[in-house]
């Protein structure tokens, strides 16, 4: 969870509080902008959990809250906000969809794809997590996407060669690895990854790894599709037509962001 407050008093000044279990980002930014030049006081620092944001965006001199994070956490913001008549700005959570048309370039479309969802593995919360592919180039496209997937090198992150680092903690490890689960009992196939990882190296045992994961026979209605995992799992549907496949990519209420491959972007 991020947040950010705009006191009134002080102009575009910002408090920012970043999330209790990723603290250190911020200070360095903090630091970043005071070795710029930045005013002391444009840009500050507040560390803290529920109750700390509860305090800030109670306070009477901020003037805007600007929230990033999940959609239940949103609400109460949007609710605390209200009480006061303040401004808000939410970025909540995101199941957006990825369509590949048969037209695509392949090679392109599937290293979008990885991209989409193993970037920061997958703790973005605008990845392309629903991979739609047209029904023509599926089978050619999940073979060249789990050959890929397999061979993400992971483990620490300093290093040039590794490709996924570990999760942010031990419950949302679970919680992710949870959702494969799921999906496996509704039906969708674990085509490769999806399970606990322990790196060789015994500095890195203590980190909270896992196989990034690819999910086939997906259908719209399962719950790997339907809710956000933030983790490296990829849900892979097939479709046939465009007007199915957009119909489909909208049916959603996390609609943050959207990708397309194909050729016929004029047509």
């Amino acid at each position: 969870m991020t947040l950010c407050f705009s006191p009134s008093k002080t102009g575009n000044s910002m408090v920012f509080k970043p999330s209790p279990v990723t603290p250190v980002t911020a200070v360095l930014l903090a630091e970043i902008y005071a070795k710029a030049g930045a005013p002391e006081g444009l840009f500050n620092v507040v560390q803290g959990g529920q109750e700390t944001g509860s305090l800030l965006c109670h306070h009477p001199d901020v003037a805007k809250v600007s929230f990033t994070g999940s959609v239940p956490t949103g609400q109460k913001i949007m609710e605390m906000a209200s009480k006061g008549i303040k401004p808000v700005t939410l970025e909540l959570g995101g199941k957006s969809p990825l369509i590949i048309f048969k037209d695509s370039d392949l090679e392109n479309a599937v290293r979008g794809a990885l991209m989409a969802n193993f970037l920061s593995q997958g703790q973005v919360c605008s990845n392309g997590t629903r991979v739609y592919v047209q029904k023509d180039i599926l089978p050619e496209f999940v073979e060249e996407v789990v050959k890929r997937t397999h061979a993400i090198t992971i483990g620490d992150p300093l290093l040039e060669s590794t490709r996924m680092g570990a999760l942010v903690n031990r419950p949302h490890l679970d919680k992710v690895l949870s959702f494969v689960e799921q999906a496996k009992k509704e039906g969708a196939t674990v085509l490769c990854g999806g399970e606990p990882f322990v790196p060789s190296d015994p500095k890195l045992r203590g980190g909270y790894y896992m196989t990034p994961c690819v999910l086939g026979d997906c259908t719209d209605e399962m719950t790997c599709v339907k809710q956000e995992i933030f983790g490296p799992v990829m849900s892979v549907l097939s479709f046939k037509t465009e007007q199915e496949v957009l119909q489909r990519a909208n049916n959603t209420t996390m609609g943050l962001a959207a990708g397309v491959f194909t050729r016929s972007v004029c047509d």
